[in-house]
């Protein structure tokens, strides 16, 4: 298979809409954190998904999908060759909507995906295509599996729960802190925690890092922000701070990181 273009976290404004009645000429896989509105086929039956939403959309295949009220951010790829075959192998299928349980293997492989895609060193369409096909097989696996455990809170609870994280995500440059965020549920910071983990497979303090380092990244490939500005944007008070946690999630400083980047 070929990568033609791949992004990771990437941010849509407010009102972004995704509308191409006859698709696109290649294979489309989309990742979406948050939940958008989106329909199948009939254009009548509109719905909201989850977070964390997965579909692979065919050559010609029609694609709608919206957030009429926040921004959010998504993983996408363009794919062209011989996708159909591993979706028959993994037991996938174009258009549906898969949920895996603790997706953030996602995000990173489609940064690794791009990542080789700008800088095509030696065998990095190998690489590509052994990430993306092992991305699949776990997306397969997660979605195969027998539901996630049951958490102990009602359907009212986790829907604040998801409005909160929705929020949360799109508010990266605010200083949220977990005591904060569990005032706003109601509920005791250590109950915030174990039903946070329950509920999307991390922690509230690694998702709100892993969201804020992943924004920092699009913000430094930009290139037309500093390093001040992307610790601001992403909610750091202090760059040192910033500087020192994205290091120790990346394994090199942000000025290291810009450099990288084409």
């Amino acid at each position: 298979m070929e990568i033609d273009t791949a992004r990771h976290a990437f941010p849509e404004k407010k009102g972004f809409e995704i509308n191409r009645p006859h698709g696109r000429p290649y294979y489309v896989f989309v990742h979406i954190w948050t939940p958008v509105e989106i329909y199948h086929n009939d254009p009548e039956r509109r719905f909201m998904t989850k977070e964390n939403a997965c579909m692979i959309f065919d050559i010609g295949q029609e694609q709608f999908w919206r957030n009429p009220s926040d921004g959010f951010l998504h993983d996408w790829i363009h794919i062209n060759g011989d996708l159909p075959s591993l979706m028959r192998e993994a037991g996938l299928e174009f258009g549906r909507i898969y949920y895996p349980r603790s997706p953030s293997f996602i995000t990173e492989d489609v940064r690794t995906i791009e990542f080789e895609q700008a800088l095509k060193m030696p065998f990095y369409g190998e690489i590509c295509d052994l990430k993306l096909r092992q991305m699949l097989l776990k997306i397969a696996r997660n979605a195969s599996t027998p539901d996630a455990k049951q958490t102990s809170t009602n359907r009212e609870t986790e829907e604040k729960f998801r409005l909160l994280r929705q929020e949360m995500l799109g508010s990266l440059d605010q200083k949220l802190t977990v005591p904060e965020l569990a005032s706003r549920i109601p509920m005791s910071t250590s109950r915030f925690h174990t039903v946070y983990k329950e509920l999307f497979g991390i922690s509230p303090t690694a998702d709100i890092i892993n969201a804020r380092i992943e924004s920092a990244k699009n913000y430094l490939s930009n290139g037309s922000y500093s390093v001040e500005e992307v610790a601001a944007l992403t909610g750091y008070s202090s760059v040192f701070c910033f500087i020192r946690q994205f290091k120790s999630t990346t394994g090199m400083t942000p000025g290291e990181y810009k450099k990288t980047e084409p």
